[in-house]
């Protein structure tokens, strides 16, 4: 699906739940993300609330640095408990104007990072979250 509709798919259903009286607690998330200590570029983190309700997404800098967005435009995350995944993997879609998209990517991570996942945060009611995760895995063959 299209980055596009999947942003327009969201929008509406938070439209729909916050115009039905639904009360979303977010809270703004940064950090950095780095892979055996140096910053890992282009990398997919999402916020999966434990208990129930949409993640919370963001690609990292050059720099490792990411920031949350509930939506596009809204930023930040459901306060509460999370599964964290952090992937590598961009799937490949020659139409895209974005050249990491058009090429894609293959996963770089172990799956203990993504696919199954052992990455936790509790986020808390407050200003804002600092959230920075440092990543090991094997280097060379």
């Amino acid at each position: 699906m299209p980055r596009k509709h999947f942003v327009l798919i969201w929008g509406l259903i938070v439209a729909v739940t916050v115009g039905c009286g639904g009360n979303l607690k977010l809270v703004p998330v940064e950090g950095t993300v780095k892979l055996n200590g140096e910053p890992l570029s282009d990398a997919r983190v999402v916020f999966y609330p434990e208990a129930g309700g949409r993640p919370s997404n963001a690609r990292t800098d050059a720099d490792g640095r990411y920031s949350l967005e509930y939506i596009e435009g809204e930023p930040g995350a459901l306060i509460g408990k999370h599964k964290v995944s952090i992937s590598t993997f961009v799937e490949a879609d020659p139409d895209s104007t974005d050249p990491l998209i058009k090429l894609g990517h293959r996963e770089t991570l172990p799956a203990e990072y993504n696919k199954q996942t052992t990455l936790q945060a509790e986020l808390e009611s407050g200003s804002r979250e600092e959230v920075d995760f440092d990543l090991k895995a094997a280097t060379g063959s």
